[in-house]
């Protein structure tokens, strides 16, 4: 279960930066 929690915060975050790099 932490670990799912983990896993989603990662792919979020990697989501969020694949955004930013195609803003720029």
């Amino acid at each position: 279960m932490k670990n799912l929690l983990k896993e989603k915060k990662e792919k979020d975050k990697k989501i969020l930066k694949d955004q930013k790099k195609s803003k720029e």
